[in-house]
């Protein structure tokens, strides 16, 4: 920040590694904002940053020092839309055979309402944990295919996939006790 009288400069810089304005380089700045400082009723000795007002796509974020604070406003024009590039980022970094990272990506897809995102990396989820399982299948593995076949709508499959899951726990000497709740709400429907 620059503080001026009347606006204080609010700058964000891309080069996230720099300590202080030692290194700073104008030429990385990604954003410039003015900001008004008002008048604290308190006194704040060390230097504060807060996240005051969030919403779903807003935040105000308010510096604090001394009698001053300087509040400004930062607001996402389409989260779920930035969400899912950094989602398509992720997934595509994530262990190749792990199911996890498709299986997260598309159960948040699948929240905001964006189906053809969330099938293809569901179906993608399915791909890893079928090769995982027919490695080696454990009970963790297998709710966690159950889940994966529920989310694409497979309920049949994904109950047997649960039920194979209790099997193989109860031969390993596993507690199952959350997984036979799940299968009997799968039962039930809900």
């Amino acid at each position: 920040m620059i503080p001026e009288k009347g606006e204080w400069t609010v700058i964000f810089n891309k080069d996230a590694g720099q300590w202080g304005s030692f290194s700073y380089d104008a030429a990385k700045d990604a954003l410039r904002v003015m900001a008004k400082p008002e008048a604290s009723g308190s006194n704040t000795e060390l230097l504060t940053y807060s996240i005051d007002n969030v919403t779903d796509d807003s935040a105000t974020v308010v510096l604090s020092w001394d009698k001053v604070r300087v509040p400004f406003t930062v607001q996402v024009k389409d989260v779920v839309g930035a969400t899912i590039g950094h989602l398509r980022e992720f997934v595509a970094a994530a262990d190749p055979s792990d199911p996890g990272a498709p299986l997260a990506a598309g159960s948040y897809a699948k929240a905001n309402k964006r189906m053809s995102e969330a099938n293809v990396w569901f179906e993608m989820a399915l791909k890893r944990s079928e090769a995982k399982v027919a490695q080696k299948a454990t009970m963790k593995d297998l709710a966690q295919q159950a889940t994966i076949l529920m989310n694409l709508g497979r309920n049949a499959d994904a109950l047997k996939a649960a039920e194979r899951g209790v099997t193989v726990g109860k031969a390993a000497g596993e507690n199952t006790s959350n997984l036979e709740k799940q299968i009997e709400a799968m039962k039930k429907g809900s």
